[in-house]
């Protein structure tokens, strides 16, 4: 295994059998072997993944950990798959390779298959890429003042790449190559245009079925998102909470924070159900506190039941 340090992170490749690549590409073709370049083409893929990643932490330092993890299974499941296609391919020779005369139909046929089905499992590998990208957009935090305005761009731009896989898709049917395809997308237009090759090499057309599906679905939720973002930064009726004499409550949309005031410290029980419900004690607003979402605002509503009922429990002994 070999590492090469990239910041504070190390980019590890995993091994590439390059005696089985180039039996692989003996048994298909008559032209010379290039000694590593197998192992070359592997490492950009794997390289593409990292400095992903890298971008995705920028953005957002608490997905760091994660990014890297997917960054590292890309890697280590694409050295397995690589071996493993070149060991089918250089399992049985093309009819070119080896001639027509008692040329293995029935073993040519298997390996075939088991060729479709292995392309099947890369679709899988390349999933770890497509979550690292979706952690840069679910990295922008909700409290975050531009986070409407970020996650529209998020969505403008992953709208572009959808639709140049499409007209990729057409260009290439017609043609039956990339030369001449004119990549107009504006964001990430090299990375844009190396992953659209890598697809006709792998899953036989630029915009593969899957990687528009995965486009459309992180499409679909950003837009949920912004939604959300939307709903959250409505100020509320008072009436949305049920009425409480125990603690007040506020929804600051500045901070993006759900706010109960008590007049003096709560009690020991109370305390312990705020922290069961994410709440947490800001000595500088001197509130309890948590981020404000949809699932905060009715996890808060079932909060405030729990305080009548202690309330109407304790008046009951008293």
């Amino acid at each position: 295994m070999e590492t090469t340090s990239q910041k504070t992170h190390c980019r590890t490749y995993y091994f590439i059998d390059e005696k089985e690549a180039r039996r692989a590409k003996e048994s298909y073709s008559f032209s010379t072997y290039e000694e590593g370049s197998t192992s070359r083409d592997y490492k950009a893929t794997v390289d593409s993944a990292y400095k992903l990643a890298e971008t995705v932490t920028a953005q957002n330092q608490e997905v760091e950990e994660k990014a890297f993890y997917m960054a590292d299974q890309f890697s280590k499941r694409l050295a397995n798959w690589i071996n493993r296609e070149n060991t089918i391919t250089a399992s049985v020779p093309s009819v070119m390779i080896a001639g027509p005369s008692n040329f293995p139909t029935t073993r040519k046929e298997k390996q075939t298959r088991a060729l479709r089905k292995h392309y099947e499992v890369y679709e899988e590998i390349k999933k770890y890429v497509d979550r690292i990208e979706g952690l840069g957009s679910g990295g922008i935090r909700t409290d975050d003042k531009n986070a409407q305005e970020l996650i529209e761009k998020k969505i403008a731009t992953l709208t572009e790449r959808r639709e140049t896989g499409k007209l990729a898709n057409k260009y290439y049917a017609k043609y039956k190559t990339l030369v001449g395809f004119t990549f107009e997308c504006k964001e990430q237009k090299q990375k844009l245009e190396r992953e659209l090759k890598e697809n006709v090499v792998y899953a036989g057309k630029p915009g593969p079925s899957y990687w528009l599906s995965n486009l459309g679905a992180n499409i679909r939720r950003l837009e949920g998102r912004l939604t959300e973002i939307s709903r959250l930064r409505e100020k509320k009726p008072v009436d949305f909470y049920p009425q409480q004499t125990v603690c007040t409550v506020t929804e600051n949309v500045e901070a993006n924070r759900i706010q109960l005031v008590f007049e003096g410290k709560p009690s020991e029980h109370i305390r312990e159900l705020l922290k069961h419900h994410a709440y947490k004690w800001s000595p500088k607003n001197k509130v309890w506190q948590r981020q404000m979402t949809t699932n905060a605002r009715y996890d808060t509503i079932r909060l405030l039941d729990l305080f009548k009922m202690i309330e109407t429990k304790t008046q009951g002994e008293s």
